[in-house]
């Protein structure tokens, strides 16, 4: 996974696009097996409801896709796709030809020896806890979510937290995560998580996070909820360093 701003010089994810275009009219091939396509930027999917373009040489019945899963939750965009690519029911192609490695490279395996087993990280894997940080000489809780071994804390909930204390900021929206410090919080979003089941998949943050206006460097993972509510974690660490905050 890449951070955009952070691993990348653009500030933003990808807006959408396709899965691709046939090279060739009718003979074109290209199939998409078990993907799972990330939000873009704009928190849709990374792929356009149609998912291919014809604008190359034409469209070709041998591209379609099979498995596909939206890292969006409640997200299906299969209604929109175009009518001449396919969307598999079953791992098999419309001439009989099984989805597998060897169909499409023959004895030439990529990926022997390495385990392909799709993984999905979901709120229910988290643990809840509470880390407390000392501000204007108090101590203040703030709770946290533990995943892939890490404490992360909802960036609402931190801006709660701190409201009122000399470590207290505003996070809006303008492109990606905005925060300026010294500022009161005013809520704005998602009043709280209790919209995301334990079964909502996480995803590495598709947007940068800027700090008075200054790109930070902030590790985060994002939830949707099913009305496409967006829920920003960051790495409590670093949150903390780039506020000022002392954790316990």
């Amino acid at each position: 996974y890449t951070t955009p701003g952070v691993d990348t010089a653009s500030a933003l994810v990808s807006k959408p696009g396709y899965f691709g275009r046939p090279w060739q009219a009718s003979t074109g091939e290209s199939v998409f097996y078990n993907t799972v396509i990330e939000p873009s930027y704009s928190d849709n999917s990374l792929i356009l409801p149609e998912g291919w373009f014809d604008s190359l040489s034409g469209k070709s019945p041998l591209c379609g896709e099979y498995g596909t899963v939206e890292a969006v939750p409640g997200l299906d965009n299969s209604a929109g796709r175009v009518t001449w690519a396919q969307q598999f029911a079953t791992p098999t192609l419309t001439d009989g030809t099984p989805i597998t490695v060897a169909s499409f490279l023959g004895d030439w395996d990529a990926f022997a020896g390495k385990n392909m087993e799709i993984s999905h990280h979901t709120l229910g894997e988290a643990a809840k806890g509470a880390r407390t940080a000392t501000v204007d000489g108090k101590s203040v809780s703030l709770p946290t979510l533990t995943m892939d071994g890490q404490e992360y804390i909802w960036i609402r909930d931190a801006a709660t937290a701190l409201n009122g204390t000399s470590k207290q900021f505003n996070v809006t929206w303008n492109n990606g995560v905005a925060i300026t410090t010294g500022q009161g919080y005013v809520p704005s979003g998602p009043a709280d998580t209790s919209k995301l089941t334990a079964g909502t998949v996480y995803t590495h943050t598709p947007f940068a996070t800027t700090v008075n206006g200054s790109l930070a460097q902030l590790k985060a993972v994002f939830f949707t909820d099913s009305a496409k509510g967006g829920y920003t974690f960051y790495r409590l660490a670093d949150l903390a360093s780039a506020l000022g905050v002392t954790l316990k």
